[in-house]
């Protein structure tokens, strides 16, 4: 075997090398040859013999040595050219060979070219993801490798360590002149999606972010037209108007208007001069769409060393490494400025650190979600391809089991085994090359949905396709054709010729395939690690979509306003007026909504859950401070509240009464109370009747009500202490609408838009939502991981139970006269069945097994993506297992029962 082994991969050698000693032999022969004739032809003419030798080397031209190297090389293109002309000729029997295999078994062609499509098209998508998330990195960035975002850390009161890329604007200031590892810093701020472009019916939200005028030159991206901003625009004092467009919106509000450069254009009711169009996709140190730019204010020198805390909400910054400087020494160089530019007195500010990470990093510090997901998705889809390698090849190998006796008849024909060999890799390589052109379609339509699922906020530079996934499917293809051609291929190869042509039906004795076992282990294996990561991933959505925030999020409307703004020249008393005008008409606006028949609840709200968050410093009396909680980073969160809103967002009461019509202005100052913060501040206590001292109040806002804890910024959260005031008691403006509607929530907006714009003629335009459309962006982990587990682990089960269907179908085929003589001997057919099933599903629970212990291993790493759901769980893993057994079981039994149907006298009489 060893042997036979090694012949094979020299027959492989030999089709890519040549020895080019037999052409030498023959130019060296033929020039020869012409030197005799000559010589011959001039002794006949009565020439000496040395001088007619030497006579026909002079006429030849030359020397005799540079005569022989003008043949040979003439002999040696001459020859090269043969062969290239012989191999094509070779390549095109071999392809019209492969596709008449093709053609004669069009079910098996079907399912191998789905398969590779689905392997191949799965992995081009994902490596687009990976490559614009992990390698690429944002559009228009140059080197992005090179550029990072910073992080600043400092331990919390509580004891946990807290890490933010939000910056106090000093800190930036003080870096720029400090630091000296970076050349260039910037700050910027996320897209903020909820300014006004233009006016009337025209008018539209859009994604707007604000950036210093350094950001596109450390970045290394040039505007599409125009300028950015200056410096003199960014300075507080300057109050500049100024705006640069992002390229999409300059095309399609603009229609690629090349003199919009100096025009003004309507951004929240403020008119904004065009100063420049932003390059295209360019969406700054993120990845998500910027329509507007607009200058960061902010100081551009040296900024006095006793600033302010830290606070959790604020600019980020994102700078460029010098060359040669690592993010460990960058992190140092600027932890070291951090400290010495602040001695304002703080302790924890003063040992604060600062941290570097790439751009596909998050607000934490840590490796963004999306990225992370990108990441698994690519092993996924790796997977998958293997699982479908792997069953290919098993279908290749009963298929040139079949062959056989065709294959010994060509090589007894004079064909040697390397032309075997390159016939059936042709084969492979066709199949994977039809494969890998259906994978572009698959690569397609995956990229588009993942891209919509995973980044629907990204500003895609290209399609799913672009030239660098088309090289990678073509390459993809190319290894997938080698990888499923060379074993077959091989084992052809060791064609025992004699033994294949006297081979007939009594050579069904079973033998066993080792290399077939092999694979149907890994299909099992690979099935049991994605269906274990389906089941994970769908029992944390489970949860989720389970899981009580304090609050029905799918039945609540939240309705945002934008009014005209009141003109800077106005005077104080003429902005009291009108804001008192604006005041009675959201009163009315609140009443008439409410009455409306198709309203069940309606409220009005500052500081919603998942939307924005406030604090008003409190104190108790007779206590120096409140207790500080875990994930908390000062005061409690308030909201200011109308009375029907604990109804309007399905809020339980827990205990006393919430906001009544009469808890306005001038009445008993009141207060409602979650259940953590009762807990936390009035241990053992009724909070009920408890005293609260809110800002700067000497008077007591007295507790009437506990409800139930609400989930205030993120699914993931620890219950934080949290409480509400009266709207009309309170001195936060700018309320949110929240309605309840009685019957479908999509006919309800509309309607509620044109109400609103009816009642009040400043409003200029209404943003209206579901609460739910806030919170699924921070569920897109777990429907991404389930969808996509459950697609992949799908077609991996499908495989493994295709490929265990087809190798026992061979083999019932094989050992025909093996199981007539069992029957004939009084075996049974129950006796036959059990016989061709056994040895599958054996093969499969071992695989199961090696899949389990796969999925452990995996597990310690996918947790931190599963919600409320342990990588070990017992339910999923057993449920898997058994799905897994049972799926081999049937797929094994559906081809063993025609065992038990053979007809022994038959299987005897053949040969």
């Amino acid at each position: 075997m060893v042997r036979h082994r090694r012949e094979g991969v020299r027959d492989i050698v030999g089709l890519i090398v040549r020895r080019p000693d037999p052409i030498r032999r023959e130019a060296d022969d033929e020039l020869a040859s012409v030197i005799e004739e000559r010589t011959a032809r001039l002794v006949e003419r009565g020439m000496p013999l040395e001088e007619a030798r030497a006579e026909a080397i002079r006429c030849i031209g030359g020397s005799l040595s540079d005569a022989r190297d003008r043949v040979r090389q003439s002999a040696t293109r001459r020859e090269r050219v043969m062969s290239i002309l012989e191999w094509l000729d070779g390549v095109r029997a071999d392809l019209r060979y492969a596709m008449r295999g093709l053609a004669r078994e069009p079910l098996f062609s079907a399912f191998a070219v789905l398969t590779l499509a689905l392997g191949i098209g799965a992995n081009a998508a994902m490596f687009d993801i990976v490559d614009k998330l992990l390698v690429r990195g944002p559009a228009g960035v140059r080197d992005a490798n090179r550029v990072v975002r910073l992080y600043w850390s400092m331990q919390q009161p509580a004891g946990e360590t807290t890490t933010m890329a939000a910056f106090d604007p000093h800190v930036y200031a003080n870096l720029l002149v400090e630091a000296r590892d970076f050349s260039g810093l910037a700050m910027y701020s996320d897209p903020y999606p909820g300014r006004v472009l233009g006016e009337g019916t025209g008018a539209r939200i859009v994604s707007s972010a604000t950036a210093t005028a350094n950001l596109m030159s450390v970045l290394g991206a040039r505007p599409a037209l125009g300028r950015f901003f200056t410096a003199d625009e960014q300075l507080p004092e300057s109050h500049a108007l100024v705006a640069v467009l992002g390229y999409g919106v300059w095309q399609g509000d603009f229609a690629g208007d090349s003199t919009i450069v100096g025009r003004t254009v309507t951004i929240s009711s403020r008119k904004y001069t065009v100063v420049g169009v932003a390059p295209k996709s360019f969406t700054g140190a993120g990845l998500n769409r910027v329509d507007v730019w607009l200058p960061l204010p902010t100081a551009t020198g040296p900024a006095s060393r006793h600033w302010g805390q830290g606070s959790s909400s604020g600019p980020a910054i994102v700078a460029r490494l010098r060359p040669g400087v690592t993010f460990d020494d960058a992190s140092h160089d600027a932890t070291r400025a951090f400290q010495t530019s602040y001695d304002g007195g703080d302790k924890r500010m003063a040992a604060g650190k600062i941290s570097v990470a790439p751009l596909h990093f998050g607000p934490d510090g840590t490796e963004s979600t999306e990225a992370s997901i990108a990441r698994w998705l690519a092993g996924l889809a790796a997977i998958v391809l293997l699982a479908a390698c792997a069953n290919i090849v098993n279908l290749l190998l009963v298929r040139a089991s079949r062959q056989r006796r065709e294959l010994a008849v060509r090589m007894a024909l004079g064909a040697s085994r390397a032309r075997l060999i390159r016939l059936l890799l042709a084969g492979a390589l066709l199949l994977a090359t039809i494969g890998g052109a259906a994978g572009l379609a698959v690569a397609f339509v995956t990229g588009t949905v993942v891209r919509r699922v995973l980044l629907p906020d990204v500003d895609w530079a290209s399609g799913p396709v672009d030239e660098r996934a088309l090289f990678v499917s073509l390459g993809i293809a190319l290894v997938t054709g080698i990888v499923i051609g060379v074993l077959p291929a091989l084992r052809a190869g060791r064609t025992n010729v004699p033994a294949a042509l006297k081979a007939g039906a009594r050579e069904g004795h079973g033998n066993r395939s080792t290399l077939r076992n092999v694979l149907l282990l890994a299909q099992a294996a690979f099935a049991m690690l994605l269906l274990v990561g389906a089941g994970l991933f769908v029992r944390s959505l489970e949860h989720v979509r389970h899981l009580d925030l304090g609050v029905q999020a799918d039945s609540v409307v939240m309705v945002q306003l934008r009014r005209q703004l009141i003109p800077p020249q106005a005077t104080d008393s003429d902005r009291a007026l009108e804001q008192r005008r604006r005041d009675m008409f959201a009163s009315a606006m609140l009443e008439r909504i409410a009455a409306s028949p198709a309203v069940a609840h309606a409220a009005a709200a500052v500081g919603t859950p998942f939307n924005n968050a406030y604090a008003i410093p409190l104190h108790l009396p007779g206590r120096d401070s409140l207790p500080r909680m875990t994930g908390g980073f000062g005061d409690p969160d308030v909201s200011a509240v109308s009375a029907d809103y604990f109804a309007t967002m399905g809020t339980r009461l827990l205990r006393g009464r919430v906001f009544e019509n009469s808890d306005r202005a001038g009445s008993e100052p009141v207060a409602v109370v979650s259940e953590t913060m009762a807990r936390v501040l009035w241990p053992g206590a009724d909070a009920l009747g408890q005293c609260l001292l809110v800002g700067r109040s000497k008077s007591c806002t007295r507790v009437v009500g506990i409800v139930q804890d609400v989930r205030r910024s993120r699914i993931r959260e620890n219950p934080l202490m949290h409480y509400y005031l009266p709207l009309a008691q309170s001195t936060l403006d700018s309320p949110d609408l929240l309605v309840r509607p009685r019957g479908s929530i999509s006919a309800a907006i509309p309607a509620l838009k044109a109400l609103l714009q009816h009642i009040d003629p400043t409003i200029t335009y209404v943003a209206a939502g579901t609460l739910q459309e806030r919170i699924d962006p921070q569920t897109r982990t777990w429907r991404i991981g389930a969808m996509m587990f459950s697609l992949f682990a799908g077609l991996a089960l499908v495989v493994a139970a295709v490929g265990t269907f087809s190798v026992v179908a061979y083999l019932v085929q094989q050992r025909q006269h093996e199981i007539g003589v069992r029957i004939a001997l009084g075996a049974r057919a129950t006796d036959v069945v059990t016989l061709m099933v056994r040895g599958a599903v054996g093969v499969t629970v071992l695989g199961v097994v090696t899949g389990t212990v796969l999925a452990l291993i995996a597990g310690r790493f996918a947790e931190p993506l599963l919600f409320e759901t342990s990588a070990r769980d017992p339910v999923v893993v057993g449920g898997v297992a058994a799905v897994l057994v049972v799926v081999s079981l049937l797929a094994s039994a559906i081809p063993a029962l025609s065992a038990g149907r053979v007809d022994p006298m038959t299987a005897l009489r053949e040969d």
